[in-house]
C-alpha cells in the first residue's frame, strides 16, 4: 500500500478579521458578533416572559391607570367603569332608571286604550298638547297630534339627586314620520339638552348630560321629554332608557325590559288605582257627613297622594279630606 499524503500540524483560529460570506449577507464579524448577543439577549427576555405573573387590582372610578413590572410580575391598576348599578334583570348590563318604559308591555293602571289632551295616560307618563292621542298598542305607544299640536309625551324623574356630578345617558326607540327630539328640561321646564333624529325612519335617539354637582335636592326634578319637532303627526315609541354614565351608538346597552312586576312596582309610587272598596272603611257618621270612609294606601308614595275618586256607587260621597 503506497501513502499518498501525510502531515502533522495544528488548526488556529484566524487573526485576520476575515469571515466567509460568498453572499455578502453579513456586512463584518463585529456585526455578527452583535446579532448573536442580540439573540441571547432576546432568548433570556422569552424565557422570563413564560414564567411572567400578572396581578390586577381595580382602583374607583376616575383614578388614574398604572402599570408597573418587577421581577418578573407585571403589576395592573386599572379604575372601575362608572357605569351604574348592575340590575339582575338585565343580566348584568347597567341598569335602567327611567320608570315605565317599555312600550311593549307598558305599565296602565288607568285602563284606558288611549288617552287626550295634556293628561296623564299610561303610568309616569303625561301628554304634552291638547289636540294629541296616546294610543296604547301591543308593540308600541302611538302618539298622534291634529292641527299645529307637536306630539310628544314627558316624565319627571325622580332622584336625580343620587347622580349629582356624573353624565347620565337617556335613549329612546321610535320611529317618526318627521323629526323627532328628545329634551332634556330642567324643574322650571327650560331646556337643558336636546337630541334631534330623522324623519321617516326608525331609530335609536341618544341624550347624555352631566348632572350638575349641586343637583342634590330631591325637589328639583327634572323632565324627560320625547317629542317631533313639527306638527300634525306622530311617533311610535317602542322603549326609552336612562343609563349611569356616558354612552354612544357603538356602546349603548342592549335595551332589557326590566320587567312587568318591578315596572309596576316603581309607578304605583306615584299613581295606584284602588276599587271602591278596597281599604275603606267607615270612620264618622254625622249630620254633615252621613259617611265618611278612610283610605290606606297599600304602600308609600313619592309625594303626597291627590284623591280622585272616579266612581260614587253609593252617591253620598261629598268632600275629600286629604289632611292625614
Amino acid at each position: 500500500m503506497a501513502t499518498l499524503f501525510f502531515g502533522d500540524g495544528a488548526v488556529a483560529v484566524s487573526q485576520t478579521d476575515v469571515i466567509s460570506d460568498n453572499e455578502r449577507i453579513i456586512p463584518s464579524l463585529e456585526e455578527l458578533l452583535r446579532q448573536i448577543d442580540a439573540m441571547e439577549e432576546a432568548t433570556a427576555a422569552a424565557s422570563q416572559v413564560a414564567n411572567l405573573q400578572v396581578t390586577a387590582t381595580t382602583l374607583s372610578p376616575g383614578a388614574q391607570a398604572t402599570a408597573a413590572y418587577a421581577g418578573g410580575v407585571l403589576s395592573l391598576c386599572i379604575p372601575r367603569g362608572d357605569v351604574g348599578q348592575v340590575g339582575a334583570p338585565g343580566g348584568g348590563a347597567p341598569h335602567n332608571w327611567l320608570d315605565n318604559s317599555d312600550m311593549t308591555n307598558v305599565i296602565n293602571q288607568r285602563g284606558a286604550s288611549s288617552y287626550t289632551g295634556q293628561v296623564y295616560g299610561i303610568d309616569r307618563w303625561r301628554g304634552r298638547a291638547v289636540a294629541q292621542t296616546v294610543s296604547v298598542r301591543s308593540a308600541d305607544v302611538t302618539v298622534t297630534a291634529t292641527g299645529t299640536s307637536y306630539a310628544g309625551i314627558k316624565q319627571k324623574v325622580h332622584g336625580m339627586s343620587r347622580l349629582a356630578g356624573k353624565t347620565v345617558t337617556f335613549a329612546a326607540r321610535l320611529y317618526a314620520n318627521v323629526v323627532p327630539e328628545l329634551v332634556l328640561f330642567d324643574s322650571s321646564e327650560q331646556s337643558l339638552a336636546v337630541k334631534m333624529g330623522t324623519a321617516g325612519a326608525t331609530q335609536t335617539l341618544i341624550l347624555t348630560y352631566a348632572v350638575p354637582t349641586d343637583a342634590t335636592a330631591d325637589s328639583v326634578v327634572p323632565t324627560i321629554m320625547i317629542r317631533t319637532s313639527a306638527s300634525g303627526d306622530y311617533m311610535r315609541i317602542v322603549w326609552a332608557a336612562l343609563y349611569e354614565g356616558s354612552y354612544t351608538a357603538d356602546t349603548l346597552p342592549a335595551y332589557q325590559p326590566k320587567g312587568f312586576a318591578e315596572e309596576l312596582d316603581a309607578c304605583e309610587m306615584d299613581c295606584q288605582i284602588i276599587p271602591f272598596h278596597f281599604s275603606m272603611y267607615n270612620v264618622a257618621t254625622d249630620s254633615s257627613y252621613p259617611s265618611r270612609y278612610q283610605v290606606t294606601f297599600p304602600r308609600t308614595m313619592r309625594i303626597a297622594p291627590t284623591a280622585v275618586f272616579e266612581e260614587n256607587w253609593s252617591s253620598n260621597i261629598k268632600s275629600v279630606d286629604q289632611s292625614n
